[in-house]
């Protein structure tokens, strides 16, 4: 099993415009899941099928998903390449299921104190230069993930 630090390096590769923000981000994703972005479900579909939308028509050489969690919990769906195969409706259900995944504040602190960043009491948010990558995913439980894709391919 890799780490979190081998994680974030490999992240970094992945997205060389990472900065400490975005670190945060992605540690508070893997200890809370995407929860936080279904506080207003109408708008958090909405926006998904918004990016699901846009994706149809792009081409793209990209995978799937990204590995994120030292413990195999939690991946980032590609939403480009998502949009392929599942619908957003599907996608919105696999957001919906992988709420249900309990939150772990301890989790999240004590990788806070590996990479030596202060908590806030905000959400982190991507940094400009992340967002200039235009980034479009969403993170699910890959348990989820694996379960969906394997019904989709014997439906």
């Amino acid at each position: 099993m890799r780490g979190i630090k081998e994680i974030v390096e490999k992240q970094k590769k992945i997205h060389p415009s990472m900065e400490k923000d975005d670190i945060l981000k992605l540690l508070y994703q893997i200890t809370h899941g995407p929860s936080h972005i279904l506080n207003n479900k109408h708008e958090a579909y909405r926006e998904l099928f918004m990016e699901w939308s846009m994706s149809k028509l792009s081409v793209i050489d990209e995978p799937l998903m990204e590995e994120i969690d030292p413990l195999n919990v939690w991946v980032r769906l590609n939403i480009r390449v998502a949009s392929k195969h599942l619908k957003p409706e599907d996608i919105f259900t696999l957001l919906l299921l992988s709420a249900m995944e309990k939150p772990q504040p301890d989790r999240f602190e004590e990788y806070l104190k590996e990479f030596h960043i202060e908590k806030r009491d905000d959400i982190p948010h991507h940094s400009m230069e992340y967002k200039e990558e235009k980034p479009s995913y969403r993170i699910v439980k890959r348990e989820e993930l694996f379960k969906m894709i394997k019904f989709a391919n014997h439906g």
